[in-house]
């Protein structure tokens, strides 16, 4: 299952997201390449890897007002609204639970999506690893 992370403050690029968005909304929610968010650049990378069904998004319940619209189309079950910003050690605890839960066997994978990545051979980077008796994929790029 894939999930994508979208809960954070974006603190470290304020001033440029502030520029770019004329706001102060966390970078993720900002447009800085092709006129699409990083969020839906990160949805875009992952939609040929996973299903629209195992994708699951942990927000922040303060950022509503930024994911409402761009994710209007994922059910409400696949996002997992965080009260307030926890920090990426909670979002990951959060995302794993719930997926073990409905899916203990499943394949966890793990996306921020604050990040940008220019090149379109995304899905031949990943790379799979073991981890005890669960399987994770995580991005080349870490």
């Amino acid at each position: 299952m894939g999930r994508h992370f979208g809960g954070g403050d974006g603190t470290r690029l304020r001033e440029l997201s502030y520029e770019v968005s004329g706001d102060g909304r966390p970078k993720q929610f900002c447009e800085f390449f092709g006129g699409k968010t990083l969020l839906a650049h990160t949805r875009d990378r992952l939609r040929p890897l996973f299903l629209h069904k195992n994708t699951f998004f942990v927000l922040n319940k303060a950022h509503r007002i930024y994911y409402r619209r761009e994710l209007s189309d994922v059910r409400l079950g696949q996002k997992l609204v965080q009260p307030s910003n926890r920090g990426t050690a909670p979002a990951i605890a959060l995302a794993v639970l719930e997926i073990m839960r409905r899916d203990p066997g499943g394949t966890i994978a793990l996306f921020p999506s604050d990040h940008h990545f220019a090149s379109p051979r995304f899905s031949a980077r990943l790379s799979i690893g073991h981890c005890g008796s669960r399987e994770f994929v995580k991005t080349g790029s870490c």
